[in-house]
């Protein structure tokens, strides 16, 4: 089963507009079509704030959760929820040392969205499987 883990500030979120960024809601309707479950993490709470609704994006998302750390052990517990082997699993995200490592370390397919916020952060050590600089171009990616 094909699974997409998302981050959401500065990926599917602009909190300094606020709002969602260019593409969101284009990935995630496609995604929905696909019939590919989404997963959005924060490292803030979204489900009793309600964001989501307001976004627009609530009916696109699987499950929001809220996590202290993202690392490739939490990418993983999620795909065995969702019944997704690694090598099925897309990670977005626009933080490398985040996001995409821990995508790296749970062995899914990485998506680094260069429109983010946190996208020009280096991070040598991490080398994502593919690059975007809108989130609707991950639909080439995504099986």
């Amino acid at each position: 089963m094909t699974l997409a883990i998302i981050d959401f500030n500065g990926t599917l979120y602009d909190p300094f507009r606020p709002g969602l960024m260019p593409g969101a809601k284009e990935l995630l309707e496609a995604l929905k079509m696909k019939g590919v479950p989404v997963v959005v993490v924060s490292k803030q709470e979204l489900d009793g704030s309600g964001r989501l609704k307001q976004l627009g994006i609530d009916e696109y998302i699987n499950e929001a959760i809220f996590v202290d750390q993202k690392t490739g052990e939490h990418f993983r517990e999620i795909m065995e929820r969702h019944g997704a082997k690694p090598e099925e699993t897309y990670v977005i995200g626009d933080y490398l040392a985040f996001e995409i490592r821990a995508g790296v370390e749970a062995g899914a397919f990485t998506i680094h969205y260069k429109g983010g916020h946190r996208s020009g952060v280096a991070e040598d050590s991490i080398t994502p499987n593919a690059t975007i600089d809108d989130l609707s171009d991950a639909l080439q990616y995504i099986r």
